[in-house]
């Protein structure tokens, strides 16, 4: 259970490192990872 979530939020990162890496160019660092954190939370309560 606990791996799954791990693999799955690595997974994620990955797909959203991805889509930085694309359009984020200009978005801020900060904005980056406040991106990050919203998207683990969500990955944590879904």
């Amino acid at each position: 259970e606990v791996a799954l979530k791990v693999q799955i939020m690595a997974g994620f990162d990955k797909k959203l490192a991805n889509w930085l890496a694309r359009h984020g160019r200009n978005l801020s660092p900060i904005q980056k990872k406040t991106l990050y954190f919203v998207n683990r939370r969500y990955m944590q309560t879904h």
